[in-house]
């Protein structure tokens, strides 16, 4: 039940996001093009694993994708030049290593349990980084701090599970289904702070002084 709960609770994020879609700005539009595609994998991850099929091809192959759209849309919200181009070059060796891997045969249909940790940490770095040099403004209704704490809660306890996903392959059945429902109200609770900054999306002031001339 959990499971459904979790796969449902991303379209909060996603109908907030469709209607606050013309106020915002090209990274929040990502952001919510991302959460549809997360949402397809969600879908297709449940579907398969209903019928005893391998799904981590799947969860390898959204990874790849993660890679490079959350990038992105972090990085827009950085003014540091230098750090943008260090974190552009770690990129980009990690989406290779990750293409390598994909593609090298074999490790698509096994967890990732090196590279999808390596991910998570760059993740929570941008985060990070984020949070400090912006979000200390207009608080409580900045959306980047909701959309980057909501991330850094997700990905650095994400980091934790998936270490242990070594111990899972030879652990009881039990055990796996208890981490796949910690990693479920994991993610019903990044999906709630994600629409409250999407509802935190306002339009801009220039939009509303044209609006009243």
């Amino acid at each position: 039940m959990i499971i459904y709960l979790s796969l449902a609770s991303i379209l909060f994020p996603i109908i907030v996001g469709i209607r606050k879609f013309a106020l915002a700005d090209k990274a929040i539009k990502l952001f919510v093009f991302y959460l549809v595609l997360g949402l397809f994998a969600d879908v297709i991850c449940v579907v398969m694993a209903r019928n005893k099929m391998n799904n981590l091809i799947v969860i390898n192959l959204f990874a790849l994708v993660q890679s490079f759209l959350l990038p992105v849309i972090l990085l827009s919200w950085i003014q540091s030049r230098r750090f943008k181009i260090v974190m552009y070059t770690v990129v980009a060796f990690l989406i290779a290593a990750f293409m390598y891997r994909f593609y090298s045969g074999g490790e698509q249909r096994e967890f990732d349990s090196i590279l999808i940790p390596l991910q998570n940490l760059l993740f929570v770095i941008l985060t990070i980084r984020v949070l400090i040099a912006d979000t200390l403004e207009t608080l409580p209704f900045n959306y980047k701090l909701w959309i980057c704490g909501a991330l850094f809660f997700n990905f650095s306890v994400s980091i934790v599970i998936f270490c242990t996903t070594n111990l899972m392959a030879i652990d009881t059945e039990f055990a796996q289904k208890f981490l796949w429902y910690l990693n479920s109200i994991i993610n019903i609770i990044t999906n709630i702070l994600f629409a409250i900054g999407l509802l935190c999306i306002k339009p801009k002031m220039t939009s509303y002084l044209q609006s009243l001339s």
